[in-house]
């Protein structure tokens, strides 16, 4: 496996940044990815949030999914915003693209590429069928990192956008099921256990009232990491989040896709909160008439 020059991204202090990062991830590019979906059966879904950290805006994210019974194209941006701009200005994008089989994505591509006042980190994954992906990341991974990861990478392994398209059309499974994800240099373990329901009130998650699925998710880490980062994990493990995503129906499939609207968490010393701020269906607003409980 070959690796090259791309990464996540880097946001506030370096230990928060890339830790909110995997928050985005889970919850939540203007990478050059082409798509054969149809424009016919396309629906189209659009997210935007904000992160807060300390109650300070420190993060916007966006979030396009395009999509129709056999395939997917989704691309994210995340920049640093506010007090976060105090310590460092980033923005990254990512993409990604693939077929969708009874409902399952299946990953094709991959791309990410962080620009920031240390430069620019690119990747690109490329997925065979049934073989091992294609990877290309600039800088490349140290020899340790690199080894820990071929000693865990299989090709079934999707990327994180992905990994969340999984989670939005996961019917009955949603958060009661764990995703080993890839992202060009690191592997690591989305854990979802649901917990409940809940009637999220205006001004409780953003834009959104109405019900949600209430979740813990946990971000483990497996390979790709220092040595000293999973020192520290396996002595402190990071706290899980709470997230609740709210279940949407399609006018046009009559299916539900289950969106992140909230996620609560604490990162060292300060409590991340990410809420929706916009959200659109085939150009409507995600209103109360769309979502439901199904169980």
């Amino acid at each position: 496996m070959h690796m090259a020059k791309i990464s996540a991204s880097h946001f506030l202090s370096t230990s928060i940044r890339k830790k909110l990062v995997r928050t985005i991830y889970a919850a939540v590019a203007t990478v050059v990815i082409t798509s054969g979906i149809a424009q016919a059966n396309e629906n189209k879904l659009k997210l935007e949030y904000d992160f807060l950290g300390a109650s300070f805006r420190v993060l916007k994210v966006t979030f396009d999914l395009s999509f129709d019974g056999k395939s997917y194209l989704v691309k994210s941006q995340v920049s640093t915003k506010g007090v976060a701009n105090l310590f460092t200005r980033s923005v990254s994008y990512f993409g990604a693209r693939g077929a969708i089989n009874s409902q399952n994505p299946q990953p094709q591509e991959f791309q990410s590429r962080t620009e920031s006042s240390k430069g620019q980190k690119t990747a690109q994954i490329i997925w065979a069928a049934k073989k091992q992906q294609q990877v290309n990341t600039v800088p490349q991974p140290n020899e340790f990192r690199l080894a820990a990861v071929e000693k865990v990478l299989k090709p079934n392994f999707p990327d994180p956008l992905t990994a969340l398209v999984s989670i939005a059309f996961s019917n009955d499974k949603l958060c009661r099921r764990n995703i080993r994800s890839f992202d060009g240099r690191k592997v690591f373990d989305f854990k979802l256990t649901y917990i409940g329901k809940e009637i999220l009130r205006k001004g409780d998650a953003g834009s959104y009232s109405g019900p949600a699925y209430k979740c813990q998710f946990k971000n483990i880490p497996i390979a790709g990491y220092s040595k000293k980062k999973m020192k520290n994990y396996r002595a402190k493990p990071t706290p899980a989040y709470t997230l609740w995503f709210a279940p949407i129906k399609s006018a046009k499939t009559g299916k539900t896709i289950y969106i992140p609207v909230k996620a609560v968490g604490t990162i060292n010393w300060a409590t991340v909160t990410a809420l929706i701020t916009s959200g659109t269906l085939n150009g409507q607003q995600i209103s109360a008439s769309q979502h439901a409980f199904n169980n």
